[in-house]
């Protein structure tokens, strides 16, 4: 089965970003944002450091994890200029293959609800499609390797939503939400 979404043009893009914080001022539901951005720099993508996004940076205590969960936004600084998007610059691909398979955190960490954490998944599969106008792209997937790839970081993200003993409902919803939203319900 495929999927195809429609996304914004550039986004993890720090401009992007920066442009729409003025607008995430509450989730859907009324929910108060409290934003921790990741910008991770080309010099870090290229040398595929992933110290400053690795579970140890965050800290593995509850109080630690607890902050974080649900609340980090990815972006990436030093690819404006490109014209393709990041989940398609071979440089992005590769740091953010290796982040999730060395340390797959993120899924717990990433506000589920922004567009940069579906740049995430998108930067991890091995094949899509895409056609891009002005402002939108239309991505499309196979959905099985979405399926395969978020089910392989659900374990951790159950243990960290236990280490760190977060609500399990808000969080539930949210990852439920997200994989709707990627089409593997």
């Amino acid at each position: 089965m495929t999927k195809t979404l429609i996304l914004p043009r550039h986004v993890g893009k720090t401009e992007y970003l920066l442009n729409r914080l003025h607008e995430l001022q509450s989730d859907a539901d009324g929910t108060p944002l409290h934003h921790m951005v990741h910008a991770l720099g080309k010099d870090e993508i290229e040398s595929q450091s992933i110290e400053r996004v690795s579970l140890d940076s965050l800290g593995n205590r509850p109080a630690q994890l607890r902050r974080s969960a649900g609340k980090c936004i990815f972006t990436v600084l030093g690819y404006e200029h490109e014209e393709d998007e990041l989940y398609l610059i071979p440089n992005v691909r590769s740091y953010f293959q290796l982040a999730s398979s060395l340390d797959p955190h993120w899924l717990f960490t990433s506000r589920l609800s922004m567009p940069s954490a579906t740049m995430i998944v998108l930067s991890c599969l091995k094949s899509f499609t895409c056609i891009r106008s002005e402002s939108t792209v239309c991505v499309t997937y196979h959905t099985q390797p979405v399926r395969e790839l978020l089910d392989s970081w659900t374990p951790l993200y159950r243990k960290l939503q236990y280490l760190a003993r977060t609500p399990k409902l808000p969080m539930r919803r949210d990852l439920r939400a997200f994989r709707k939203r990627l089409g593997i319900l």
